[in-house]
């Protein structure tokens, strides 16, 4: 995610911000449950992510597997980060997974 801004934290910071970009972790315990209890704009940008991807690609790593999505959601380029590890059983995840490339 830093690729583009030569691998600086700072700059990538700084671009998300001026673009509304944000990142949204799922981690494996996480449920439908504890979805539903966050607020309702981060509800709203999963469900933004779940429903309109413009890429999902497949992480392999030797611990585990993640999943990473992106939805732009800004005309000037800002968007909704979804990861999680695809052993998390939420629906989100579950939507996602099959249209997983993998890297």
């Amino acid at each position: 995610m830093t690729e583009p801004f030569e691998f600086d934290d700072v700059i990538t910071a700084e671009f998300w911000q001026e673009v509304s970009t944000s990142l949204i972790l799922l981690e494996e315990s996480d449920t439908d449950e504890d979805i539903s209890q966050q607020s309702d704009s981060v509800q709203h940008l999963i469900r933004f992510v779940q429903n309109y991807p413009e890429t999902v690609y497949l992480i392999n790593s030797t611990d585990t597997d993640f999943i990473i999505a992106l939805a732009i959601i800004t005309s000037a380029g800002g968007g909704v980060y979804l990861v999680s590890p695809t052993s998390n059983t939420s629906h989100p995840v579950q939507i996602l997974l099959p249209h997983a490339e993998s890297l």
